[in-house]
């Protein structure tokens, strides 16, 4: 890597064309380096760091939770709130545990109205990490894809086209479509707030274990080519 590369990389050639949420931990914008409160640098949503979630250096910034209970809440914005939309994190797991979840738009895990959408590493029982979209009756995309593995980066991202053409609402992981399936409606539930790792009131160990460096939102599903311009940008950032 060039010695400005870890820095240009957190700073171009992402895809901006429908960029509406754009938290990435390494600018001081999103997070000026002390106390609770990041900003979205698109569309300056606030987040707040809850229940002593912090702040590394890492990999030029990032978001950390410890599992138990921390995660970043950043309110129920009308951004969150309709599809289509594509998902993109850059997250790193420290362990395997009981859902552990990137993106939850109300509880992490829970029946069809405890939760509108949420993106989750499942236990260490299981081998797989879902996609989940709920219209408060039925999960309308439920796909579930390999899980990554622990204690290394990866670039995830999540995708639904809010329609029930054949196979609109896919899994990516580091660059490669991962699974896809085919959503058994179009409704979808807007009661609760969306979490950066997480959030259960109830069996709060269901947050994210591990760091969280990026998270994305766009208007439209971007294209296997963008998706990959998009990790291109950042791999060495995080050892690619």
């Amino acid at each position: 890597m060039s010695k400005i590369g870890a820095i240009a990389q957190s700073d171009t050639s992402i895809i901006t064309d429908g960029l509406v949420f754009n938290m990435d931990f390494s600018k001081f914008a999103c997070y000026p380096r002390t106390g609770t409160t990041c900003t979205d640098l698109n569309a300056s949503i606030n987040g707040t760091f809850t229940n002593g979630a912090s702040f590394t250096s890492d990999n030029l910034g990032a978001f950390v939770g410890d599992g138990v209970d921390d995660h970043m809440d950043c309110g129920n914005n009308a951004i969150f709130q309709s599809f289509p939309l594509t998902i993109e994190a850059w997250v790193r797991c420290d362990a395997d545990k009981d859902r552990n979840a990137i993106l939850t738009k109300g509880r992490s895990s829970g029946n069809k109205t405890d939760r509108d959408m949420d993106i989750i590493w499942i236990d260490t029982t299981r081998t797989n990490m879902d996609f989940i979209v709920s219209d408060g009756v039925n999960f309308v995309v439920q796909l579930q894809v390999a899980k990554p593995s622990a204690g290394a980066w990866h670039h995830i991202v999540a995708q639904w086209d809010g329609t029930t053409n054949s196979n609109t609402a896919k899994l990516f992981t580091d660059n490669a479509l991962a699974g896809q399936t085919t959503a058994t409606g179009t409704g979808f539930r807007n009661a609760h707030n969306v979490f950066i790792g997480g959030q259960h009131p109830s069996n709060p160990n269901r947050t994210w274990d591990g760091k969280i460096a990026v998270i994305r939102a766009y208007n439209r599903i971007l294209t296997t080519d963008e998706i990959s311009i998009n990790y291109n940008a950042l791999k060495e950032r995080f050892g690619l």
